[in-house]
């Protein structure tokens, strides 16, 4: 039996991804497209544990192989990160203080970038066949933080990848892709969650849901990241500044940080 367990909403989606595993018939790149924080990257290391698990009930959390992700020290599944922030989440994997529920945390910016050194390093790996199992996953967060070069670079990679290889891109923003990735990907649609659904997670229970639902659009993902970094003090703060007639140039001085800014506008 298989279960998406732990990533809450999108049933046709799951629905659709149950088949391809049961099938076991993979396409060699996904495009997981949706807007931010609403379960893309939690499902793609289901969908991977789901292919890898031991036992019958897949993921099981409990066999070898489902705990060797949970643990990022799984040869058959790569992840790829933002270059500047790539040594720190490892550092971070590596305490234990990381897992693939908050993998993304505060480390994740839109002004990080996915380096064409990265892609280059991927196109030499990619040649060498799975030590063990039949296939090698890579997760790469975000796929639309690549850049121009980077992107055509992995379009080269795309054309014509090993048969044992499966790409799986996340993508808040899919429309920075270029249009020959978007194409050559299947894509797998994530949208904003509903109200039951996002009640489903357990939010500290000081927090009004329903106030964090309208506030964040019914992305989980924002929400966390909205209580991180306690959003009523960020607010707080950006009134003061209207009231005060202040001009963009003091924010950019650091009184509110951008990604603050970005994330109470999106």
């Amino acid at each position: 039996m298989i279960s998406f367990k732990k990533t809450i909403g999108h049933s046709e989606t799951k629905k659709y991804l149950e088949k391809i595993l049961i099938s076991k018939k993979l396409p060699s790149s996904f495009l997981f497209a949706g807007p931010e924080g609403v379960g893309k990257a939690t499902c793609a290391f289901e969908f991977v544990k789901i292919y890898f698990c031991l036992k019958e009930d897949k993921p099981c959390d409990e066999c070898i192989n489902c705990k060797r992700i949970n643990h990022f020290n799984f040869p058959n599944l790569r992840l790829v990160l933002p270059e500047e922030i790539e040594e720190k989440i490892l550092e971070e994997i590596e305490s234990g203080s990381i897992n693939p529920d908050n993998l993304r945390g505060n480390s994740f910016s839109r002004s990080l970038v996915i380096s064409i050194n990265q892609i280059r390093r991927i196109k030499e790996e990619i040649i060498y066949p799975p030590s063990e199992g039949d296939r090698i996953f890579y997760i790469i967060l975000d796929g639309d933080l690549m850049g121009r070069e980077a992107q055509n670079a992995f379009l080269k990679t795309l054309e014509e990848p090993p048969p044992y290889i499966t790409f799986i891109l996340i993508s808040s923003h899919s429309e920075l892709l270029l249009p020959t990735i978007r194409s050559r990907t299947q894509r797998i649609a994530f949208s904003p969650l509903t109200f039951e659904e996002f009640s489903k997670y357990k939010f500290p229970k000081l927090y009004n849901l329903q106030y964090l639902y309208n506030l964040s659009g019914g992305s989980i993902g924002k929400a966390k990241l909205m209580i991180s970094k306690d959003i009523e003090d960020i607010k707080k703060r950006m009134l003061q500044i209207l009231m005060m007639k202040k001009t963009p140039y003091h924010l950019l001085k650091g009184e509110i940080k951008r990604d603050d800014l970005i994330l109470m506008c999106n």
